[in-house]
C-alpha cells in the first residue's frame, strides 16, 4: 500500500508522482472520506480546503472533481489560455471540457481585475460541457479585503460552483463548506521519500531520508523539489551532525 502511486506523466518529480484519484490519497483520510460523500450526492458545492502550505489542498481538490467526474481524468486535458486585463496586464488560466483554473497573483488589483473581469467572461462565455461552471481558484487570501466578490458570485450564480484553496479559514464565506487540511506527518513523507528513493534509484540511506524529511519542514512540496534536485545531480550536502534526533 501506497501514498503515491506512479504516473509516467514526465520526469518532474511533484507531477510523476502526484495523485489523480481520491483513492490513491491515503494520508487526510477524514477529509477524503467528506469528499467522498461530498460527490456521493452528485451534486457539487462550493467548497475552500485551507491548510497550510504543502499540505497538499490542490491535490486534494482536483482529486475531489476527478472523482466527480467518476475518475476519468478529463480534468487534467487541460489547454493554457491567454487572458488581457482591462490594465493590459497579460495573464493565463488553464480550461478543461469540465472547468476552469485560475492562479490568483500577488498583486491585488490584479487579483481584483481577475475576479471582476476574467471570472464575469467565463461565466458569460461557458464553453464546457457540464451543466454547472466549475471554477478552481488557488490561494484566495491573496485576495485579501476583497473576498467579497466571491460572496457576491457564490449568492449571485446557482449554477456556478468554486473550488477554492486557501492557507487559512474565511469566517466571511459563509456559503461556502470549508474543510481544514492538516500537514502531512513525519512517517507520511517517510512514506513517500522511501517509495520514490526505490522507484528513482536514489540510494538514499535512512540517515540521509531523515534529513531531508526534516528539512522539509512538512511541507510536501519542499520535501519532492529537494529529491528532484538529488535526482538531477545537483549538489546536496548532507550535514549529518546537523540531523535532529
Amino acid at each position: 500500500m501506497i501514498l503515491y502511486k506512479l504516473y509516467v506523466m514526465c520526469e518532474f518529480i511533484p507531477y510523476k508522482y502526484k495523485p489523480r484519484k481520491l483513492k490513491e490519497i491515503l494520508y487526510n483520510t477524514d477529509i477524503t472520506n467528506k469528499l467522498y460523500h461530498l460527490n456521493s450526492s452528485k451534486s457539487l458545492s462550493n467548497i475552500i480546503l485551507y491548510g497550510s502550505q504543502g499540505s497538499c489542498k490542490k491535490t486534494l481538490i482536483t482529486c475531489y472533481l476527478n472523482n466527480y467526474f467518476d475518475d476519468d481524468d478529463t480534468i487534467y486535458k487541460t489547454t493554457t489560455i491567454d487572458y488581457t486585463l482591462s490594465n493590459n496586464y497579460k495573464i493565463t488560466y488553464k480550461v478543461s471540457s469540465r472547468h476552469y483554473q485560475i492562479y490568483l497573483l500577488d498583486n491585488p488589483k490584479n487579483n481584483i481585475l481577475i475576479l471582476s473581469e476574467l471570472l464575469n467572461y467565463l461565466i458569460k462565455n461557458k464553453n464546457i460541457l457540464n451543466n454547472n461552471i466549475i471554477i478552481i481558484i488557488y490561494n484566495i487570501k491573496k485576495l485579501k479585503d476583497n473576498l467579497y466578490i466571491l460572496k457576491n458570485i457564490s449568492e449571485k450564480y446557482n449554477n456556478v460552483k468554486l473550488l477554492c484553496s486557501s492557507q487559512k479559514h474565511i469566517s466571511s464565506l459563509t456559503l461556502f463548506l470549508q474543510l481544514r487540511i492538516r500537514q502531512l506527518t513525519y512517517f507520511e513523507l517517510l512514506y513517500i521519500a522511501v517509495y520514490i528513493n526505490i522507484k528513482e534509484s536514489l540510494h538514499l540511506t535512512s540517515d540521509e531520508l531523515k534529513h531531508i524529511i526534516l528539512q522539509s519542514d512538512s511541507n510536501i512540496n519542499i520535501l519532492l523539489k529537494n529529491l528532484q534536485d538529488i535526482m538531477n545531480n545537483k549538489s546536496y550536502e548532507f550535514c549529518l551532525n546537523n540531523i535532529i534526533e
